[in-house]
């Protein structure tokens, strides 16, 4: 019984968190590992400082917001790889000296850390995920 619902559990988690979870998530695999849908985007967020656990989520908005691309910009003025809107420039990323024109935005480090700004005041509900 206790083996059938350590399975249950473990296929639950990786239903949940998708295929992404299941990269590697240490130094050594960015940029080059082929489970990553977004290896540039991903070697960015590690480079600016976003925790490693939290590498996969980034690699999945990345790609659900932008399909990867640092230059993505869309009808609603949003910016980058993580589709940063052009509001949160007067919403603290200029004062936090982190970008103060939206075409800043465009770089994957400036976008990357700009994203971690609003994940750190928002959490992860500010980009969609399904």
């Amino acid at each position: 019984m206790r083996k059938l619902l350590t399975v249950a559990l473990a296929s639950a988690a990786l239903a949940l968190c998708g295929l992404a979870c299941t990269s590697a998530v240490g130094p050594h695999s960015l940029g080059v590992d082929t489970a990553w849908r977004c290896p540039e985007v991903v070697a960015a967020a590690h480079r600016v400082g976003w925790p490693a656990a939290r590498l996969p989520w980034v690699d999945r908005i990345a790609w659900r917001e932008s399909g990867c691309r640092a230059d993505a910009w869309s009808p609603t003025r949003d910016a980058g790889a993580m589709q940063i809107h052009h509001r949160w420039i007067g919403w603290g990323l200029c004062r936090a000296a982190i970008a103060c024109h939206v075409t800043s935005l465009f770089d994957l480090d400036v976008n990357l850390r700009a994203a971690a700004h609003v994940y750190a005041r928002q959490g992860p509900g500010a980009w969609a995920t399904n």
